[in-house]
């Protein structure tokens, strides 16, 4: 089944989050991770292609230029977040995107909606209030970290009903990557003129090959999985990478999981899960 590929995508993504955050506590600047994370796409997409003699053009250009916008602005934001909260709280917030859907769907489009989408958007930004503590509200820093994380779920879900629609005529999912990876490096030239470039040691140079490599790999996985798979299976897989990221955060961060960040969470999920399969219906 071509959803399973999420389970693949999540582990490479959670790996990516991984080393995202131990760049950033190592002083790196988020546009050197926005090049580095988009770069060894375009390189070695552009020559895969080359080497194979495939075309460039796309289907349809629409289409790519919002998936690439809303893509880019959903990672800026996720990168954002990431650097600057717990790696399991950012994560957790970075997969919204269905909630926001069936929110969407709810209050816009009248033939559609149904309790069960009123119920899980609810229920899942209770989950959001649950697992931000009582002195995340009165520190105006973390509250904007926090929001950025959602609104980098909310933008990720419009980028995947760009590739959704894509995948329904017929587009490649390297081609979609490709134009995807090349605006984040793109949108990192730009903002390096604003970040100051400080110097890079060892360890930061591999997290940042890491972050290529594992963001390469995830992006191909999650595109062929929304592309060609079940968007209800594939978005509830997807939530995989939420208990990957917790895994990490716990051994190799030695974060603590409070039971309300747990409970928060387990909240998200399933509200998630209900409001995909609300969508579906």
């Amino acid at each position: 089944m071509q959803s399973l590929w999420m389970l693949l995508a999540s582990i490479f993504f959670s790996l990516m989050g991984t080393f995202v955050k131990i760049s950033s506590d190592n002083g790196v600047n988020l546009s050197q991770i926005m090049i580095f994370r988009g770069v060894p796409s375009v390189v070695l997409i552009s020559l895969a292609a080359f080497f194979y003699s495939k075309s460039l053009i796309p289907i349809n250009w629409n289409l790519h230029i919002w998936r690439s916008l809303y893509g880019v602005l959903s990672l800026w934001m996720s990168i954002y977040s990431i650097a600057n909260l717990p790696l399991a709280l950012a994560t957790c917030l970075n997969y919204t995107g269905p909630l926001f859907i069936a929110a969407w769907i709810f209050v816009y489009e009248k033939d559609h909606r149904n309790i069960i989408q009123l119920f899980a958007v609810l229920f899942g930004f209770i989950g959001v209030i649950t697992i931000i503590s009582p002195s995340s509200l009165s520190d105006y820093y973390q509250l904007i970290y926090i929001f950025l994380g959602l609104m980098s779920g909310a933008l990720s879900a419009l980028a995947m009903i760009q590739i959704k629609e894509l995948g329904r005529l017929g587009e490649s999912g390297w081609l979609i990557v490709l134009y995807f990876s090349l605006t984040i490096t793109i949108s990192g030239f730009l903002f390096s003129s604003i970040d100051s470039w400080e110097p890079i040691n060892s360890t930061s140079y591999l997290c940042l090959i890491g972050i290529g490599i594992s963001g390469l790999l995830g992006q191909l996985a999650l595109t062929r999985a929304f592309a060609f798979g079940s968007t209800f299976l594939t978005a509830t897989l997807q939530y995989s990478a939420i208990i990957f990221s917790n895994f990490i955060a716990v051994i190799f961060f030695l974060e603590h999981l409070e039971m309300k960040n747990i409970a928060g969470m387990a909240i998200i999920i399933l509200s998630s899960i209900f409001s995909s399969f609300s969508i579906k219906k």
